[in-house]
């Protein structure tokens, strides 16, 4: 069933079959900070985590983009950090949310401030590619 994906069992799983990319949404109960995601899978070569700020999940943000070793079967146990931080204006510019591929880069010329990362409201786990085809 579709919550083992998220009861935070090990022994427990979801099981998709199809192609790639495959796509998990979850609603958070409450809108929070999400700082870190913690991962168990099998045979998942690239994964991506996108959350929305929103009340409907439209515009999405990456939060964290990475490629996991592959275990050869065995359960791979990973906590990603997210890199999505909320970025302040300098002054005279439009406020904007920024991550890791932002227009806003750390290499830009202007004075930046950077708080906790924003409040996601949905988080959505793109699985790009696997280890083995299904």
């Amino acid at each position: 069933p579709a919550e083992d994906a998220i009861d935070g069992e090990d022994s427990s799983f979801w099981l998709s079959t199809g192609l790639y990319p495959q796509e998990i949404m979850v609603e958070l109960g409450t809108p929070g900070v999400v700082s870190s995601i913690r991962v168990a899978s099998t045979n998942v070569k690239r994964i991506r985590v996108e959350g929305c700020s929103e009340g409907i999940p439209a515009n999405f943000t990456m939060l964290v983009d990475q490629e996991l070793e592959d275990t050869h079967g065995r359960l791979q146990l990973r906590e990603l950090p997210c890199r999505c931080l909320r970025v302040l204006p300098a002054a005279g510019e439009a406020d904007s949310i920024g991550g890791s591929g932002s227009p806003l880069s750390a290499a830009s010329s202007l004075p930046r401030r950077h708080m906790p990362a924003a409040t996601m409201r949905y988080v959505r786990f793109v699985i790009l590619s696997g280890w083995l085809d299904f």
